[in-house]
């Protein structure tokens, strides 16, 4: 699943990015800053103690989420650098398939991404987008007994639609999914994490 999702986000990525230089006219490249926030959950997570030969899946509650981008706005869509945070209480934890018990802890994480987004009817009040992105992610693992924390590889797919309120504001609804790969506990071995997120975001253009 996760080498699926990174070989389709590197696809948009390299299938966008000619797309959208061939369409820069200073004209009509406009500089904008994103501030949005929202809610996260992880549905679950697989990971190994092999110190103890223990197999663990940890599901969150409802968490939440921040972000700032800054990028480039074209006619057919929008090329942006972001940081985000992520904060979530662990719901339920299972452990070598046994009932699920309350988990303490937490899993939060911050990220960096160069992100490609495409803009459908961008001159329109209300513009539908998707695109994706990749990056880098330092995600903490902290479920009571274990509490770790490392940077891995990180992709994003992305969609929502803008609320174009005037040629310099814009309300952006939309939905994230964040994951990340090559997280190295030690002892500690996880393939990676997804985190499904919902957001609101305000977006000025310059």
């Amino acid at each position: 699943m996760c080498r699926f999702m990174f070989v389709l986000v590197l696809a948009i990525c390299f299938a966008a990015t000619p797309a959208l230089a061939g369409k820069y006219d200073e004209d009509v490249a406009r500089p904008y800053l994103t501030l949005s926030g929202g809610v996260s959950k992880v549905y679950g997570v697989d990971f190994d103690n092999v110190s103890t030969v223990n197999s663990y899946r940890l599901t969150t509650d409802y968490g939440y989420n921040g972000m700032v981008a800054a990028g480039l706005a074209y006619r057919v869509g929008r090329i942006e650098l972001s940081g985000g945070y992520r904060y979530l209480k662990n719901d339920e934890i299972k452990i070598n398939g046994a009932p699920a018990i309350p988990a303490s802890g937490n899993v939060d994480a911050y990220d960096l991404l160069l992100s490609v987004f495409y803009d459908f009817n961008s001159d329109g009040t209300l513009s539908p987008y998707f695109g994706g992105g990749v990056g880098a992610a330092r995600v903490n693992l902290n479920d009571g007994t274990i509490n770790k924390k490392d940077i891995g590889f990180a992709y994003q797919l992305g969609a929502g639609i803008n609320l174009n309120m005037s040629k310099s504001f814009a309300i952006d609804l939309g939905y994230r999914l964040l994951g990340v790969t090559n997280l190295d506990y030690g002892a500690v071995k996880m393939d990676g994490i997804l985190f499904h997120n919902a957001n609101m975001g305000l977006r000025f253009l310059f």
